[in-house]
């Protein structure tokens, strides 16, 4: 027996439950004592909720087929109808929206995962800042504060006095999916320094998504208004009390009911 083996028993090898490969340091403990290696894990939905301890092999494959469902959806059928970028030129895509499936990708990360438009509840630009330099308290980064810069924006943050900013990120919260992921955050800052064109760049990017969720929304509404049933005219009402009161002379309603069906025709 080695110096360094004293003491030791050979411990067995873990196998992954799905691939039978060998799990490393960074695999996963699945439910009954089984494994689950790095690359099989890669192969599931993105989302950091999966409880692997508590799923079985079958459960871990059955999330691996909605992955992969869903990243085929995206190769094959996601048809981008609107596209945001950022940058200077306009040259830098950030995000890629479906409007006949109602679906979206962050172009930014380039992942390939689909969302659902209809589950965003909540989109937001943040902005990240940091301290001026004695330069720029100089009159450097003047336009930043100017209160034109913003005036276009008025529903997008402004830079606090004294700060600069070094960040900027369209920001989607979303509602429980198949992908397990409850934000989306996407960097519409193209630059690494407070330079005014990228700044501007970022608050368009973000402006211009603000502008077409609000018409994703109204289109959504006058498609259910349309799809609605229609609401029957005064005539039709007017027929309909005469064909209950036939009914309710023949016996065939009671005047309770014929009160209640009268009403209902009549909004009342």
């Amino acid at each position: 027996m080695g110096l360094f083996g004293f003491g030791k028993k050979d411990k067995p090898k873990k196998e992954c439950a799905l691939c039978g490969g060998k799990v490393g340091f960074f695999g996963y403990k699945l439910a009954g004592g089984q494994f689950l290696c790095s690359d099989c894990r890669s192969q599931c939905t993105p989302g950091s909720n999966l409880d692997f301890n508590s799923m079985t092999p079958e459960d871990v494959k059955e999330n691996i087929a909605i992955a992969s469902a869903n990243l085929e959806k995206g190769a094959s059928e996601f048809n981008s109808t609107r596209e945001f970028y950022t940058g200077s030129n306009h040259d830098r895509p950030v995000l890629f929206a479906d409007e006949d499936h109602g679906w979206f990708m962050n172009a930014a990360k380039d992942d390939g995962w689909v969302y659902n438009l209809d589950d965003i509840t909540y989109y937001n630009m943040r902005i990240s800042t940091s301290d001026l330099d004695d330069e720029e308290k100089g009159g450097f980064l003047d336009w930043l504060f100017a209160p034109d810069f913003y005036s276009a924006y008025p529903e997008l943050p402004q830079c606090p006095y004294n700060k600069k900013i070094i960040g900027a990120y369209l920001t989607l919260r979303l509602l429980e999916n198949e992908l397990g992921i409850d934000e989306v955050e996407i960097d519409v800052f193209p630059g690494l320094f407070t330079d005014e064109e990228d700044v501007r760049a970022a608050y368009r990017c973000c402006h211009e998504f603000y502008e077409f969720m609000d018409e994703y929304h109204r289109n959504a509404r006058q498609d259910t208004r349309s799809t609605a049933a229609p609401v029957p005219s005064e005539s039709e009402n007017l027929d309909a009390i005469k064909k209950l009161h036939d009914l309710l002379e023949a016996g065939i309603l009671t005047q309770e009911e014929f009160d209640a069906k009268k009403r209902q025709l009549l909004g009342l």
